[in-house]
């Protein structure tokens, strides 16, 4: 870390203005974003995931089941993490370990139904999902999600996946993506893809907690996470970081450090992105 990034995080983090001038646009048919890895050791314990999107139809389009997958990490249909959001427009997440512990929520209101603020292409809205282990091996996983830094949702004694089933969860030789899952290998065998544009998607490993994602989902501010700003103090906990600012080419640069260049998969289109 250099004097500025050090002066920075002493003086409270970066100043407004950061400006990623790229997103990507998911046609809902045959595109999406294929990760090179699954993050089964983040998955294992407490850890938060975290997206700008926009679209004018989020919650129509092909789909399983009538939901569409903003984000997976697949291996089979009883192992996986995922978030969606159905036909009713409401965001729902499920996690299940493959041996029958299973944890579902979803928001109990209805933010991309139709005429919902965030369904017009052009209003950008941040979506966080944050699953926290429970402290010893029977304590339940709980899920909480957070729409522009605000909690719309938590699941609590609803859940059946405790601490040690969840750290059981084996995802080798699965899949994770952006906009669709993948199911098998092959760039053609995916399910569930959905119509959305796309931005600065992130994972930690770690349960963010509110203050911190106040400042991740401020709309009017938004920040690059691999500096620490404010209540934010997470960035050395980044598993993987795209700011799709590159505007061109089939690739996703991985700003987290730890390397885990993603594949467009089926030419998304680049726009511009969230934070112009």
């Amino acid at each position: 870390m250099n004097i500025i990034q050090r002066r920075r995080r002493y003086i409270g983090g970066l100043p407004t203005g950061y400006s990623n001038t790229g997103a990507l646009a998911l046609d809902g048919t045959n595109d999406f974003i294929q990760l090179p890895y699954n993050p089964q050791a983040a998955i294992r314990n407490s850890f938060t995931v975290g997206m700008w999107i926009s679209g004018d139809s989020l919650n129509t389009g092909n789909g399983l089941g009538n939901l569409k997958y903003l984000f997976a990490s697949y291996k089979t249909f009883n192992v996986w993490f995922a978030v969606a959001i159905d036909a009713n427009g409401r965001i729902r997440i499920f996690f299940q370990n493959g041996g029958g512990a299973y944890l579902a929520a979803q928001t109990d209101t209805t933010p991309y139904s139709s005429g919902a603020t965030g369904n017009s292409g052009s209003d950008w809205e941040h979506v966080c999902i944050v699953v926290t282990e429970g402290s010893s091996g029977s304590d339940l996983t709980t899920v909480k999600t957070y729409i522009n830094g605000s909690e719309v949702a938590s699941t609590a004694t609803s859940s059946s996946l405790d601490s040690s089933e969840q750290s059981s969860i084996d995802l080798s030789g699965g899949f994770t993506t952006f906009g669709a899952y993948q199911h098998s290998a092959g760039s053609s065998n995916f399910i569930g893809q959905i119509p959305v544009n796309i931005d600065e998607m992130a994972m930690w490993t770690t349960a963010l907690d509110a203050n911190s994602i106040a400042v991740v989902g401020n709309q009017s501010d938004i920040k690059d996470l691999t500096e620490d700003s404010g209540n934010y103090d997470n960035s050395s906990d980044l598993e993987f970081y795209y700011k799709l600012n590159e505007g061109t080419g089939a690739t996703a640069a991985d700003f987290s450090g730890n390397g885990n260049t993603a594949a467009l998969i089926n030419s998304p289109s680049w726009i511009s992105g969230a934070s112009n």
